[in-house]
């Protein structure tokens, strides 16, 4: 039976929700930690494509990488996280000539 609108979009705010309070965190501190501007640029890239901001799409990213990895959602794993999202970070600025780094 299809869906409305509004049940698909109340079934992505839950699952959101639910992604933000496991990855919330650690990706918050990503972003902070490699200085992340505010913005949608890596929404088609790293997220699913409905995220908001540039924290929600690496919320999304976290959520996968350590779910795949079967990794825990705890900030032991930032340091490698770190590594692992600066260079995906910057092969995609390189690849479509964006800028999602702040600057001092």
């Amino acid at each position: 039976m299809p869906q409305s609108t509004q049940d698909i979009l109340y079934h992505l705010r839950v699952i959101q929700h639910e992604r933000r309070e496991f990855v919330g965190l650690l990706a918050r501190n990503l972003c902070n930690e490699l200085r992340i501007k505010n913005g949608r640029e890596l929404v088609p890239y790293i997220g699913f494509g409905y995220e908001q901001s540039n924290l929600e799409a690496i919320e999304t990213w976290v959520y996968q990488m350590c779910t795949d990895m079967k990794l825990p959602f705890h900030s032991s794993q930032q340091e490698m996280l770190t590594c692992i999202l600066a260079d995906v970070i910057g092969c995609i600025c390189e690849q479509e000539n964006l800028n999602i780094f702040c600057r001092d």
